[in-house]
């Protein structure tokens, strides 16, 4: 079926979709608020996915769980076209937040899209694939399901994202981007902070120190590039100076090109850093 019949059919099957969304509207809303209830973190959402799938199953999708070795990813398939169509499910929360990203308004969308669109599949001469992908705060579930080929055959994927109303957004912060995250960890020499703070080799200074090395890059790089950090760990007590600090970041670009440009440029913050204060430096990807 080419794609101007699949229009034509859809404009013909506007009223049944329509029927089959209100049909299905109070589960889906319940499951959404449910997820929201119950917010899981990256690989953690074991009931989001039990929930969704089940809810599929209802509507009539065979089921694979645990796709691509995740064990809160899955695959729910109906139809049998030869266009393929992947309605992605994101269901994960931040740590401490919650879904303060909307994920389980992302999952409402898909899985609503996924049921009324089901039982048209066939006579639209398409595939539905309602894929679940965990992990997508952090963690990469898209990026490992797609290396594993979850998305293998599949023509179109797509989603929708929520956006408080009225919310002005830069186009910077929204779009597609390149971005990876790392963990710097300085190493230094503890040492009692009153009787022999000579001794020390702070390494909260190199955190301190990085941060501003950070923020003064960020005069010279373009305005689409983004770089974020937080401090994770810095000593606990104020009386013995660390010996260890952690900084998480984050670095993103519009292109990989641009991204990997990028990347080095905000390691050398953390490298200077750790030269000044005389720490040793680790970084990792995380």
């Amino acid at each position: 079926m080419k794609l101007t019949d699949i229009a034509a059919a859809t404009t013909g099957a506007r009223a049944d979709l329509a029927a089959q969304l209100l049909r299905w509207q109070d589960d889906v809303l319940a499951l959404s608020r449910d997820l929201h209830a119950h917010p899981k973190v990256a690989f953690g959402e074991v009931r989001a996915a039990d929930g969704i799938t089940t809810l599929l199953e209802a509507g009539g999708f065979t089921i694979e769980r645990g796709t691509a070795g995740l064990s809160t990813a899955f695959i729910a398939t109906a139809g049998s076209g030869a266009l393929v169509i992947a309605l992605c499910v994101e269901y994960d929360a931040l740590p401490g937040i919650g879904h303060a990203c909307g994920h389980n308004l992302i999952a409402g969308a898909s899985v609503a899209a996924a049921l009324a669109l089901a039982p048209l599949a066939d006579r639209l001469g398409i595939t539905i694939k309602a894929i679940g992908t965990p992990a997508e705060e952090h963690g990469g579930g898209k990026v490992l399901m797609l290396e594993r080929g979850a998305f293998d055959g599949v023509h179109l994927a797509m989603m929708v994202h929520p956006v408080q109303e009225g919310q002005t957004a830069n186009p910077a912060g929204t779009s597609a981007q390149a971005v990876g995250r790392y963990r710097a960890r300085f190493h230094g020499q503890a040492a009692h902070a009153a009787a022999a703070p000579h001794l020390a080799i702070n390494a909260a200074d190199a955190a301190v120190l990085s941060q501003v090395a950070v923020g003064l890059l960020r005069q010279q790089i373009p305005d689409d590039h983004r770089i974020a950090l937080f401090v994770r760990e810095a000593g606990h007590v104020t009386n013995i100076i660390p010996d260890t600090a952690v900084v998480d970041f984050e670095c993103r670009a519009f292109t990989l090109a641009d991204y990997e440009a990028l990347v080095p440029r905000v390691h050398r913050c953390f490298e200077g850093a750790a030269l000044a204060t005389g720490t040793t430096l680790e970084i990792t990807t995380t």
